[in-house]
């Protein structure tokens, strides 16, 4: 559900207000209203998956949630990648993977990995990859796509037909202040459009 809304308008106007809210608003959309719509929509995913959680558990108590919990749920995320699902989700099959598979039973390295799963391991994870392990996992990946298709890939032409632009960029002046300056788009014929 949260993967589709960023491929809908309403998605990526909340992406481009975390991302530059000064070019959110001048494209006209409300910074204010995007806000609220960003937390509506963070608390009825909370609300749903809620929902779903007593549906399966049959009930729930005070003793549920405790604070111990939302601070490995916070790690989780953070640890995985906090601007990405696959990150969390990675983050929660890392830290998991310590009781799971028993990996404090392996008898060289399994104390090593397991200091991975505390504060002093988080912390050292997000000092070598503040993106989480998505950016590294996603490192990975893209080393390995530039081996396979780096090599068969056509050379970018570096050559091109300035008679064939349409447009040309003359000038571009920006300041901190109020946004762009001055632009002025010169067209094939060399005159101002």
């Amino acid at each position: 559900m949260a993967r589709s809304l960023r491929t809908y308008r309403s998605g990526r106007i909340l992406i481009g207000m975390r991302d530059n809210p000064r070019l959110l608003q001048a494209f006209g959309a409300s910074p204010t209203a995007t806000r609220l719509s960003a937390f509506a929509v963070a608390g009825a995913i909370a609300g749903l998956a809620g929902g779903f959680f007593v549906y399966t558990q049959g009930a729930v108590d005070a003793a549920t949630f405790t604070p111990a919990k939302s601070v490995e749920i916070f790690v989780v995320t953070v640890l995985g990648g906090i601007g990405s699902i696959t990150g969390a989700i990675l983050g929660a099959l890392f830290l998991q993977s310590f009781s799971l598979f028993g990996i404090r039973n392996i008898p060289v390295w399994g104390d090593t990995i397991a200091l991975l799963g505390t504060s002093v391991g988080v912390l050292l994870v997000l000092y070598v990859s503040p993106g989480g392990l998505i950016e590294v996992v996603s490192g990975v990946r893209d080393r390995i796509v530039t081996a396979l298709v780096g090599a068969s890939a056509p050379e970018p032409d570096g050559d091109r037909d300035e008679e064939a632009a349409i447009f040309a960029l003359d000038g571009l002046d920006a300041d901190a202040g109020d946004g762009v300056a001055a632009v002025s788009l010169v067209g094939s014929e060399g005159q101002p459009s």
